[in-house]
């Protein structure tokens, strides 16, 4: 048996329990100035009340996961590499449970957040909004392209950040979905009817649910899995050249990021 494999075996639990004991702290770790919290391992032990264990600490950058969950801000050169590892290895061997796959996603969600914030500083709603029309109509063009799916994902994950919920969790919860189709065409129609809604009511958090639902159904259909691929775009993205914005303050690349 691989050494990775019984690593993973062995501390799972450990995790699962420490995620659990983790939600129990929002109260006390809520920070509504979005100063740091915390800054090192011991600081954190601090504010909780409570020494964290070995597994803990293999994937201390957890704290950054709970960024979106908590509502606070972590200190941003934090190294994240050794969560990523640990996580995607045992998403390899299928052992990462429900609650840390949710909390990996909500990472993926702070990360676009925070990072799209720095990049366009003058975002706003509207302007998120049209830059995902953009994207719509170009997911309409190439519907069997993954990455144009992630591209509306990622805006409407920043979106979401910016409202301060979590986007792909809410929308899994979503029931009685039939109306979204069967098809790659139908999905994409479902999408584009949300998307006509939430241009005349942009905070409504359900229609961007649902729009996220259609996504995810294009997904199934085409044979990939969302949240895989728009890290992969979100990583691209990242080491693009962006020039000003346009006059609905949508911002475009003007450099392409080595490999696309």
């Amino acid at each position: 048996m691989p050494e990775n494999y019984k690593r993973a075996v062995k501390t799972i639990q450990e995790l699962t329990s420490e995620c659990e004991r983790l939600k129990k702290q929002v109260i006390k770790l809520q920070n509504t100035s979005h100063d740091y919290a915390y800054k090192t391992v011991e600081e954190y032990e601090k504010i909780v009340e409570h020494k964290v264990n070995d597994s803990f600490k293999i994937g201390w950058d957890m704290a950054r996961t709970t960024n979106a969950m908590l509502g606070i801000t972590v200190e941003p050169e934090t190294n994240n590499a050794d969560l990523h590892i640990f996580t995607n290895e045992l998403e390899s061997y299928g052992l990462l449970p429900g609650n840390l796959i949710s909390l990996a996603q909500n990472s993926l969600q702070a990360e676009v957040g925070q990072w799209a914030d720095k990049t366009f500083p003058h975002s706003n709603d509207k302007s998120k909004i049209e830059h995902i029309r953009d994207e719509i109509d170009e997911l309409n063009a190439a519907p069997s392209d993954p990455f144009e799916a992630a591209d509306i994902f990622l805006i409407m994950l920043h979106l979401a950040y910016s409202k301060n919920y979590d986007l792909y969790d809410k929308a899994l919860q979503l029931e009685n979905l039939d109306d979204v189709g069967s098809t790659v065409l139908e999905a994409i129609q479902y999408i584009q009817k949300q998307f006509k809604e939430l241009q005349a009511n942009p905070d409504n958090v359900e229609l961007t649910l649902k729009m996220t639902s259609g996504l995810l159904k294009v997904a199934e259909v085409m044979g990939y899995d969302l949240f895989q691929v728009s890290k992969e775009k979100f990583a691209l993205v990242q080491k693009r050249v962006y020039g000003e914005p346009d006059d609905r303050g949508v911002c475009h690349h003007t450099v392409k990021a080595n490999g696309e």
